[in-house]
């Protein structure tokens, strides 16, 4: 039996990103943009037809999107950058009832980086000896 595709509602279509991730969805059978949104759109109708929203659009946004969320029991991927203090508290509290990815930077290059600091400053932690 075939698996259906994953509806991906995309926030932020408009964007580079957004542009990005639907040139390569149109070319994969597993993933099926349901819906797209932009500046000004209601988030809210569109999660309820997704499996995933996936947001690359402005930190303002983040108390709709994960409201919507969490409301539809959508799980979120949030590439979007420059949140307030009291936003990622929100998507903290939103992760304890859908499951969130959040990430700054989705380059491979730049996570490999994020990840070699990570151990770096472990092994710092434990003394570095020779």
């Amino acid at each position: 039996m075939k698996n259906s595709p994953v509806r991906v509602m995309l926030i932020g279509a408009a964007g580079r990103m957004g542009k990005t991730v639907l040139d390569l969805a149109q070319s994969d059978r597993e993933i099926e943009i349901a819906a797209r949104c932009d500046l000004g759109d209601s988030i809210e109708p569109a999660m309820k037809n997704c499996d995933v929203a996936i947001d690359f659009s402005q930190a303002d946004s983040i108390d709709e999107i994960c409201r919507a969320a969490s409301q539809h029991g959508k799980s979120l991927v949030i590439g979007t950058t420059g949140h307030s203090q009291q936003q990622r508290k929100t998507i903290e509290e939103t992760a304890h009832s859908v499951p969130i990815v959040l990430a700054s930077n989705f380059s491979v290059g730049v996570n490999v980086l994020f990840w070699l600091t990570q151990k770096a400053a472990g092994i710092a932690r434990l003394g570095f000896q020779s």
